[in-house]
């Protein structure tokens, strides 16, 4: 079977990201319980709650690209639903959280955008693999793939939002952008792997998302950036009293 072996500098770049994104919400739900005047015991057992899930289903993930259960392409339904639609469902679970609710009251909403930053960098290791070879053309910033300006805004917004406040529009338009973005680069992603859903037919085909460690890449990186995007709109409906906890 194949094995793909993966430039160095990009592997520990993704990972490196990846544990940053994952420690990011941790941080996030500590400042909010603090803010809450949650006990400190409480405030460690959410916190395992929340990261040890995290480390068990990225470790889950590598073993199961380990064992070849991705890269069966013909499998229907294709594989990828079993690394999208469980990350996709806890998504939901969040948002329809009483308790998430109120950690996102007390986290300020420049963080939901800022963090939107790592964008950058994951689209820097896309056009990396893109540039080797290893990526299909269309799914970097020289073909279909416009994410980094989620990015890029996020960043720009963050530092705006740090010293005054913006427009309730102008952030609903950038996470909607932001969520309509990630749409497109999902969508390009399933119509490019070698499946019978494939639509892009030049090669590369998509199947670096099956291996370590790019397999976190639609399991948790795609579902993260949801999840803040959905947090950011979630919050603005709530302060504005046109959504309850």
């Amino acid at each position: 079977m194949y094995n793909p072996e993966f430039p160095e500098l990009e592997s520990v770049v993704f990972m490196l990201m990846t544990f940053g994104l994952i420690i990011f919400l941790l941080l996030m739900v500590r400042h909010a319980m603090r803010s809450l005047n949650i006990a400190e015991a409480d405030r460690r057992n959410t916190l395992r709650r929340i990261g040890i899930p995290l480390i068990l289903w990225l470790g889950a993930l590598r073993q199961l690209s380990g064992m070849h259960f991705f890269d069966n392409w013909s499998a229907v339904p294709p594989r990828i639903f079993f690394m999208v639609a469980p990350a996709m469902l806890v998504v939901i679970l969040f948002m329809f959280s009483k308790k998430y609710a109120l950690y996102l009251k007390a986290t300020p909403a420049y963080w939901l955008v800022g963090i939107q930053s790592f964008r950058i960098i994951m689209e820097w290791v896309l056009w990396s693999l893109s540039d080797q070879g290893i990526v299909p053309a269309q799914m970097s910033w020289e073909g279909r793939n416009f994410d980094i300006l989620s990015g890029i805004f996020g960043l720009i917004l963050f530092l705006v939002m740090r010293k005054k406040q913006i427009s309730g529009n102008l952030l609903l338009a950038y996470n909607f952008l932001g969520i309509g973005l990630l749409l497109n680069v999902l969508i390009i992603g399933l119509l490019s792997t070698p499946s019978p859903f494939r639509v892009f037919m030049n090669e590369p085909a998509n199947t670096f998302i099956a291996y370590f460690p790019f397999c976190w890449l639609p399991a948790f990186v795609v579902p993260f950036a949801f999840l803040m995007h959905f947090s950011s709109i979630k919050k603005y409906y709530m302060e504005k009293n046109l959504l309850t906890t």
